[in-house]
């Protein structure tokens, strides 16, 4: 049975000392069978209204409708209630701005004496951004936005940029010059951007190109409201449960709640960075001494040799983001505490898929605590 080796110094000695512990296997056959179902569950949609009632608007599962509404008037200095926080909408400007209305628009407003068009837009020649920031309302715990239908005003290019958290997700663009209309006069210059990147995120940040601006509206002229698709990849595990997989880009992750007295919330996000690298988030509220496992099956890659060492490491990020660097992902015993390690490869095994590209699959499991990213 052939073992990975040269995985740098830390790793080829605890390859050695674990070979009998790890399934490390090839199998020349083409992968096969189909993703299994997704914990991802659509809960609703956020709507924005832009008008003379200007508001954000949520109806969680079987509950009343929320709705948030922006102080009234046009003009600049404008900002929406604090409460029910469903989304942060500011203004930003290289010389200062804040967030204007005018004539059912929103936009930023730069050093503006009193309510004008450019207080209802995002002006690129000003280098003006408007980003919007899903809120931290109860009913809105554990969800993030699948795709959203944006409605805006302008002409030239437009670039929504897409977040998750810090973590950049993607970018959509619009050019009126090639972009459809979404009809005759009055709605010549108005357009709907749909942004779906292809995984959740909970950040928009909305800029304009030289020469360019747009406005975000929302039922202004007929134009219909401004969607943005809810969705929620959290839950709830008890003492020895295993999640339902999640899935997003050819990766699924399966997180399997191994020791515990207590019920756990969790949230598990996959999502792949505009460099084609694949990435799973963890996090929850269980105490250090609960321990868990992480399953994930990476897909087809390119191929590399495992079995010389030629392939390139999982990066373990154990904080996401926090103190603790990302480092290349270390081998332990599947039933071995580690106290210095928060997460550690307890199995590891690969299989060459027979093509044209040949390309291999990984598929490795964690055995750990903390909330990590691991990216690949």
């Amino acid at each position: 049975m052939p073992v990975t080796k040269g995985w740098g110094r830390n790793m080829v000695g605890n390859v050695r000392r674990r070979a009998a512990l790890l399934a490390l296997a090839v199998a020349y056959a083409v992968a096969a069978g189909g993703a299994p179902a997704s914990a991802v569950t659509a809960v609703g949609d956020l709507t924005l209204h832009v008008g003379p009632k200007t508001a954000f608007k949520y109806t969680p599962p079987s509950s009343p409708t929320l709705t948030q509404k922006i102080n009234s008037g046009d003009g600049c200095n404008r900002s929406f209630a604090e409460s029910p926080d469903l989304m942060h909408v500011f203004a930003s400007a290289p010389e200062g701005a804040t967030l204007g209305r005018f004539q059912g628009k929103i936009g930023v407003c730069f050093q503006e004496v009193r309510p004008s068009a450019r207080s209802g837009r995002v002006d690129g020649d000003r280098s003006e951004a408007l980003t919007l920031q899903l809120g931290s309302d109860p009913s809105l715990a554990g969800k993030k936005v699948q795709s959203a239908d944006l409605r805006v005003e302008g002409r030239g290019t437009l670039t929504v940029t897409e977040y998750l958290d810090n973590s950049l997700i993607g970018t959509t663009t619009l050019d009126s010059a090639t972009a459809t209309p979404q009809g005759p006069a009055p709605l010549d210059d108005n357009y709907i951007v749909t942004v779906d990147p292809g995984a959740v995120f909970n950040r928009l940040v909305l800029t304009a190109g030289p020469t360019s601006f747009y406005g975000l509206v929302g039922g202004r002229q007929g134009s219909g409201d401004s969607v943005f698709h809810l969705t929620t990849t959290s839950g709830t595990l008890q003492p020895g449960d295993t999640a339902p997989p999640v899935e997003n880009g050819g990766v699924t992750a399966t997180l399997t709640f191994v020791t515990g007295d207590h019920p756990i919330n969790y949230d598990l996000t996959l999502f792949t960075s505009p460099d084609g690298t694949h990435n799973v988030v963890l996090s929850k509220d269980a105490d250090p001494s609960e321990r868990f496992t992480m399953t994930i099956d990476w897909g087809p890659e390119p191929f590399c040799d495992f079995s010389h060492g030629l392939c390139p490491h999982t990066q373990l990020d154990p904080d996401n983001g926090g103190p603790q660097p990302p480092a290349d992902a270390q081998l332990c015993g599947p039933t071995e505490p580690n106290a210095t390690v928060p997460w550690c490869i307890s199995d590891q095994h690969y299989s060459i898929i027979q093509g044209n590209p040949q390309q291999v699959r990984l598929v490795e499991t964690y055995s750990g605590f903390g909330d990590p990213r691991w990216s690949r």
